[in-house]
């Protein structure tokens, strides 16, 4: 983390990994806050399965609230 350009290529990298796992398919369940950006990626449908599960488990909004899913 100290070196600047090292930590810039790193966050370069998972991007380009993201990028290409989101094209084919894969929806990580799990986001550092760097990576919320693709969560608005997903496929409509697996927004709305999402949106229905954190509906049931978490009616109160509690848990990171708009982080993951969102409206």
């Amino acid at each position: 983390k100290n070196d600047k350009q090292q930590s810039q290529r790193a966050k370069n990298c998972h991007d380009e990994v993201f990028d290409e796992l989101f094209k084919l398919g894969y929806i990580p369940y799990r986001l550092g806050n760097h990576s919320m950006k693709y969560m608005k990626l997903q496929k409509q449908e697996n927004r709305e399965l999402l949106q229905a599960i954190k509906r049931v488990v978490d009616p109160n909004n509690i848990f990171s609230p708009n982080k993951y899913i969102g409206p």
